[in-house]
């Protein structure tokens, strides 16, 4: 209890200088958590996994508890203060013990990761409905430059966001609600094999699997 008021401090420490760049009013819920690393806990082999966007590791905690002792996890995050709470948890908390020497902390933005075709599952809290068109762009090309062929995407955002967000948003904002909504939806159309509604989350929310062709 007492580490997650830790993180819950930390997560709106940064809030007010950084919300952008976060996104959210509240960490993920438990619930929400649970759903995100739904793939991982399916009969499965071996994975080279990637988190990005972890903030105060809330879906990191659900993702140790769901690694084999053969998985990689790396983390990336751009948030300076986010990147030290996860070293510290990961350093000290007894969930992630049976990982440590194969989890990487990555101080980073995803589109600056090196690497191709490297990981199996990408699990990311981004708050891309937040950002620009063209750094949206540059995320989901990272996203499929860093998947293997047939790896899988597992994304969160919160239910009827860009709908609920256009009737206040003047004519540049609304222009790029209108282009986000068509490139999520042709991926969704495409690639999800999944979607389950967050409820319990604060917003509700959608959380979406997709897999790389």
């Amino acid at each position: 209890m007492r580490r997650y008021f830790q993180s819950v401090g930390s997560f709106l420490g940064q809030l007010g200088s950084h919300y952008k760049e976060i996104g959210a009013i509240a960490p993920s819920s438990r619930f929400l958590a649970r759903e995100m690393v739904w793939n991982l806990r399916q009969s499965r082999g071996p994975l080279h996994i990637l988190e990005a966007g972890p903030g105060t590791g809330v879906v990191t905690v659900a993702i140790a508890k769901a690694m084999l002792p053969e998985d990689r996890l790396d983390i990336v995050e751009i948030n300076p203060r986010f990147v030290e709470v996860l070293r510290e948890r990961i350093a000290t908390e007894p969930v992630f013990a049976p990982h440590r020497d194969r989890i990487r902390v990555i101080h980073s933005g995803l589109e600056a990761v090196p690497g191709a075709a490297s990981h199996d599952a990408i699990i990311s809290g981004l708050p891309l409905n937040g950002f620009p068109t063209a750094l949206v762009r540059s995320l989901l090309a990272a996203y499929d430059r860093l998947l293997r062929p047939g790896g899988t995407l597992t994304y969160f955002e919160y239910i009827a966001v860009r709908h609920l967000q256009r009737p206040l948003a003047n004519r540049v904002q609304r222009r790029r609600l209108h282009k986000l909504n068509k490139l999520f939806q042709e991926r969704i159309r495409t690639r999800q094999f999944r979607r389950r509604a967050i409820l319990a989350n604060l917003p509700p929310a959608w959380v979406r699997h997709l897999r790389r062709p």
